[in-house]
């Protein structure tokens, strides 16, 4: 286990190298290709290039926070993500308000949070994983260790790509109707995200369940992990879901001036609609990532291609006729269509998974 642990050390800075370099030197290239409006292209450029250079600190809270929930522990990774989400609020302010930074300020809280939220997985499991401090003799670079990673990982990393595609063809198409709503879907997508973290932290703790209870051949624990997994994240999406439809634009207030109605009224308009659908992310997120679990990786990221689908259908064919109101519903008509998909693919799967059980 720390032999492989220590190969995914490796392997994760090679790829922050790689992933690093590569996204800061095609930056103008990646801002152009979001259809980036002149009036603020300096702006985006300067935020997604700090953005790039923040990458290893990403990598790193996943990477350390995988390894925490791998020993069962998934409950101080979520709370690390939790307060370095509310610190990323908090240097926000401070970074654009104070500080006077602008733009570059806000990239810089969002890189600064998540290397805080990673070096804290990382002191953690230091400190209180005496079972995971590698010997000398297990630091060495296998290379069957490191084929095993990137086949059990890449698949996972390209369902998220998929999916990201389908966020990249929205982001342009909003883009292209001016700044106003761009500013507007950048202060409701920073709270949107905000919402999901507790959808990603139950997601990926069921998954762990369901994965552990499937070596362990205890189909019943998988079948009421994952039901109660997906109330809970249901139950969330409903509360948080009426949060952002009746306070989602006084929310916007964090990232934006109270002078500035109509970036209100954007950011705001996205958020009503979204709090409507967030139950179903709720149900997507712990399927699909269960699934993952399970060993169906191919089937989990298709369920990603049918979301980056329906993501770009929607972008591409009713943003140009119905402008931000298409926006609104870009992102729900993916969870929705991917949820269409997944839970009866995840049945299909367990019935599969009982008859292999049975044998």
């Amino acid at each position: 286990m720390r032999r492989y642990i220590y190969n995914s050390f490796v392997l994760t800075i090679v790829l922050a190298v790689v992933l690093t370099t590569c996204c800061a030197l095609l930056c103008g290239q990646i801002v152009s290709l979001l259809s980036t409006p002149d009036e603020i292209y300096d702006s985006a450029y300067t935020y997604l290039y700090i953005l790039f250079l923040g990458i290893p600190l990403t990598l790193l809270y996943n990477l350390t926070s995988s390894i925490m929930r791998a020993v069962g522990d998934s409950r101080t990774p979520f709370l690390f993500l939790a307060f370095s989400t509310i610190a990323n609020i908090f240097l926000d302010l401070f970074c654009v308000t104070v500080l006077k930074w602008g733009v570059a300020g806000a990239a810089i809280a969002t890189i600064t949070s998540q290397g805080m939220s990673g070096l804290l997985c990382l002191i953690w499991i230091l400190r209180n994983y005496p079972v995971l401090k590698m010997k000398k003799e297990e630091c060495r670079v296998q290379t069957k260790a490191v084929r095993t990673l990137a086949v059990m990982g890449f698949p996972m990393g390209l369902q998220y790509s998929i999916t990201a595609i389908g966020s990249m063809v929205m982001q342009s198409a909003n883009n292209n109707l001016g700044s106003v709503y761009v500013s507007g879907f950048t202060a409701a997508n920073r709270l949107k995200l905000f919402a999901m973290c507790p959808f990603d932290a139950v997601a990926t703790g069921v998954s762990t369940f369901c994965s552990q209870n499937y070596g362990a051949k205890k189909l019943d624990r998988i079948k009421t992990g994952l039901f109660q997994g997906t109330a809970v994240a249901v139950g969330y999406g409903f509360v948080i879901g009426i949060l952002l439809i009746f306070f989602g634009r006084d929310m916007c207030l964090l990232f934006v001036n109270s002078s500035e109605t109509a970036v209100l009224d954007a950011g705001g308009r996205l958020l009503f609609c979204s709090g409507f659908f967030y139950w179903t992310l709720g149900i997507l997120n712990v399927v699909r990532l269960s699934t993952q679990g399970l060993g169906f990786s191919g089937r989990a990221i298709f369920s990603g291609v049918v979301e980056m689908i329906a993501r770009s259908f929607v972008s591409l064919v009713f943003v140009p006729i119905w402008g931000f109101t298409a926006i609104c519903f870009t992102d729900r008509a993916g969870w929705v269509t991917a949820v269409i998909y997944i839970v009866p693919t995840c049945m299909y799967c367990l019935r599969k998974i009982e008859r292999e059980l049975a044998e």
